[in-house]
């Protein structure tokens, strides 16, 4: 479903004028992300508990980031849209076909079949309370699980902020983006080395880890005033993404393969909320405060938000080590 719902938005785009049919894409394309919400996740790490090699899921999740950041897609995008705007979503439109097809020949990978078939055997309303069930009957998964939103949540305005504020130090198209793509490389290379560092300090320190260079770095942007304290963005940039894909790791190996999908699903719709809350909190800011400024204020709430979580998170982990 998913590789459909975004394969005939483009699609839609590129053969209407109509704005009635422009909104039904994006419909369309709403309901494609909401059905691939927490069902990729889900499935893509039931395939390494099904092929035993679940320890390996950060080395291998890395070595994939790594790859599929190879490819400059920011400055190719930008020079085939050159040729034409629609030349883009043409593209997209075959890459997605392709995805359709592959799709076609996924297996089921959940390990536990009949507990699934029980739980939808009792209807997916049932389901979906077994899946809050999990996240808030559990503290630790609970508290794993808002440090997770917070910090999916922080990355979306400062790096937009930070796109104006480049704007404002006069920064030329060509150097923006090679900046966007150079802090996406550090970010990407970043992840190759994750599970080195998860080995000698512990995948929970690295999320703590990650949490500081994020609320330190998001203050340093903010209280500098010179085009070199962007340079902060670069480690933001990779501790979000280090910190995201540990997030997965330590939710996974916590959640039921039987209730994998839809947990994954009501975490991102919680996301998807904070999201809003915060495009619409930073679209009031701006018109009051500078972009620096905005930025120090996130800093300073997220990182009091990483703090108190954190503390109860490390309490959650102590009580249940005892236990």
């Amino acid at each position: 479903t998913p590789p459909c719902g975004n394969t005939f938005p483009p699609l839609m785009i590129i053969s209407f004028d109509s704005f009635t049919v422009q909104c039904a894409s994006m419909v369309l394309l709403g309901l494609g992300y909401t059905f691939n919400s927490g069902a990729a996740e889900a499935l893509f790490y039931d395939s390494f508990e099904l092929n035993g090699i679940a320890n390996e899921y950060i080395k291998i999740s890395g070595k994939i980031g790594l790859i599929s950041g190879i490819i400059p897609i920011v400055l190719l995008g930008g020079i085939v849209g050159e040729y034409g705007f629609k030349l883009p979503f043409v593209i997209t439109i075959v890459s997605y076909g392709i995805l359709i097809l592959i799709t076609l020949f996924f297996k089921n990978t959940n390990p536990h079949p009949k507990e699934s078939r029980r739980h939808l055997d009792f209807g997916y309303i049932k389901h979906l309370k077994s899946a809050c069930h999990t996240i808030l009957h559990n503290k630790f998964i609970l508290y794993l699980a808002i440090l997770y939103c917070l910090v999916s949540a922080v990355k979306m305005p400062i790096f937009l902020l930070v796109q104006t504020l480049m704007k404002e130090y006069e920064f030329t198209a060509w150097q923006f983006g090679a900046f966007q793509n150079g802090w996406g490389y550090v970010a990407i290379a970043s992840l190759y080395f994750i599970h080195k560092l998860e080995k000698k300090i512990g995948g929970i320190n690295v999320i703590f880890l990650s949490l500081f260079i994020i609320i330190t770095c998001s203050l340093s942007v903010g209280i500098g005033n010179s085009p070199a304290s962007i340079l902060f963005v670069i480690p933001i940039a990779s501790a979000v993404r280090v910190g995201l894909l540990m997030f997965s790791k330590e939710l996974n190996i916590r959640i039921a393969s039987d209730v994998r999908a839809t947990t994954w699903s009501v975490i991102n719709t919680v996301l998807e909320v904070i999201f809003l809350a915060l495009h619409f909190s930073v679209s009031r800011l701006i018109l009051q405060y500078s972009q620096q400024m905005i930025i120090f204020y996130i800093g300073i709430t997220f990182g009091l938000a990483f703090v108190i979580i954190g503390v109860l998170l490390k309490i959650s982990k102590n009580l249940d080590s005892e236990c």
